[in-house]
């Protein structure tokens, strides 16, 4: 390479613009509240693909820098430049606002068939013979484990019992004596 063209395009140099422009996509993605994942749907890539182009180390060409740009409404060169504002997300293309509430939708169906999971199994251990005598949540969750094959962190456990209607059913009793298991210790209300 001509020494002119070394000490104009230094690797530094270039690795800098990638960092910049890849803070400037992260801070866009961030406005919309989308996480890499939800993002990297829209190109049909993997997060790692954006996580590679948000830190700079993977060079995305100006053809992937247009496309992210134009989801947000701007040109590549706008959305590049850290001096340029980003726009606030109602004056963002409609078919972004679209998405994100896809995402919302899609994001608050997963978090209520999670729900739906732990109760599926949690209720019939809470309706059994299992919590006559008082238990911890890591100890509902070996029974869990054991009736069905399914792990449950016993955090979740102990939220699904502070909600109703469980916490109609169950209540937090003291440790029984002799017993050193740390946590709330659970039974079964008759």
């Amino acid at each position: 390479m001509n020494n002119l063209f070394e000490t104009i395009l230094s690797e530094r140099e270039i690795s800098k613009s990638r960092k910049e422009f890849g803070q400037q996509l992260k801070r866009y993605r961030e406005k919309t509240a989308l996480t890499q994942s939800e993002f990297g749907e829209i190109f049909d890539l993997e997060s790692s693909n954006i996580a590679l182009a948000e830190s700079g180390t993977h060079s995305i060409g100006i053809d992937r820098m247009q496309m992210f740009a134009k989801v947000f409404g701007v040109e590549y060169y706008e959305m590049g430049n850290p001096k340029h504002r980003i726009p606030s997300l109602r004056r963002m293309p409609e078919a972004l606002h679209e998405y994100i509430a896809q995402v919302k939708e899609a994001r608050k169906a997963r978090k209520q068939q999670e729900g739906l999971k732990i109760t599926t199994y949690l209720d019939p251990v809470i309706d059994s013979d299992f919590l006559k005598t008082p238990k911890t949540a890591r100890m509902i969750a070996a029974e869990i484990a054991r009736l069905y094959g399914v792990t449950i962190p016993p955090g979740r456990i102990t939220a699904e019992l502070t909600k109703a209607p469980r916490n109609g059913k169950v209540k937090v009793v003291d440790r029984p004596e002799g017993r050193t298991e740390p946590g709330n210790w659970y039974q079964r209300v008759d």
